[in-house]
C-alpha cells in the first residue's frame, strides 16, 4: 500500500483517509479486488476509529492524494488517474496519459 493522507474532522471527530494500493484491500466489509495495477482508495473512520466507509476506484493506474470534507459532511477526494476510473456514476476514461481527478461523495461515500 502507498502512503496514504489523513485528516481528522472538527466537532465530529471523522477521520478521513486516502491513498494508493497495489493489491486488494479489505476496509471491514470484505476485500475489494484491486483494478489495473494501482487502485485510489478513501475511507472514512468515526471517531471510536470504527471504518464508516471504506472504497476502491480502479483504473489502468491511479492514486489518492488529497482528501477533505466540506460542512455539511460531503466528503472530497483528488487524485490522479490514467485509464478508466468510476467514484459510482459511471466510468471517467483518459485515453492520453495521466490526469488529476476531484470526486464529490456524500457522507456516506456514495459520488454526488
Amino acid at each position: 500500500m502507498g502512503p496514504g493522507l489523513w485528516r481528522p474532522r472538527g466537532a465530529t471527530g471523522n477521520v478521513l483517509l486516502t491513498g494508493d494500493t497495489s493489491g486488494a484491500i479489505d476496509f471491514g466489509q470484505g476485500p475489494q479486488a484491486l483494478v489495473g495495477t494501482q487502485n485510489a482508495w478513501a475511507a472514512k473512520l468515526s471517531a471510536a476509529g470504527t471504518v464508516t466507509w471504506g472504497k476502491t476506484y480502479g483504473a489502468s493506474k491511479a492514486s489518492g492524494e488529497g482528501i477533505d470534507a466540506d460542512s455539511a459532511g460531503n466528503v472530497f477526494i483528488a487524485g490522479d488517474h490514467e485509464g478508466k476510473i468510476d467514484f459510482g456514476g459511471g466510468a471517467l476514461d483518459n485515453t492520453f496519459g495521466a490526469s488529476v481527478y476531484v470526486a464529490k461523495l456524500d457522507p456516506q461515500g456514495k459520488e454526488i
